[in-house]
């Protein structure tokens, strides 16, 4: 596990690899402090979860099945979007640059989740 501060865009990001739906749905619980996730499916090959708290902290959970770089950037893309949605940043072309520097950045930060069993579960924490 590995915790990051980035000042910038104040959210918790949490990556991690588990062939195991139940499980990664357990952990997305645990991380999330979300007991109930039913309405949440965890299907396919990766999901991006986001949830905002009530106190309007944002946590973005992302679940690999299994490490891809594919999967990790097409999950990446959503992490990034979301991040922006709740900050008002336009997502769109006016914001290219701002968006390709933020998924090059998180890319660097979780890409050792897909070689290193070891980090395969890294939290990144930025404070709100």
């Amino acid at each position: 596990m590995k915790t990051y501060y980035e000042p910038v865009y104040k959210a918790y990001i949490m990556a991690f690899v588990e062939p195991d739906p139940i499980i990664a749905k357990k952990r997305c619980g645990k991380f999330l402090d979300y007991s109930d996730l039913s309405d949440v499916k965890f299907d396919g090959d990766a999901k991006t979860i986001e949830f905002v708290r009530d106190d309007g902290g944002q946590r973005i959970v992302i679940w690999l099945r299994k490490p891809s770089t594919k999967s990790l950037v097409h999950e990446l893309v959503h992490a990034v979007q979301f991040t922006f949605e709740k900050r008002r940043i336009p997502f769109n072309l006016d914001s290219s640059e701002n968006i390709a520097y933020y998924m090059e950045h998180l890319f660097e930060i979780f890409e050792p989740i897909l070689t290193n069993k070891r980090q395969r579960r890294w939290i990144i924490k930025w404070d709100y």
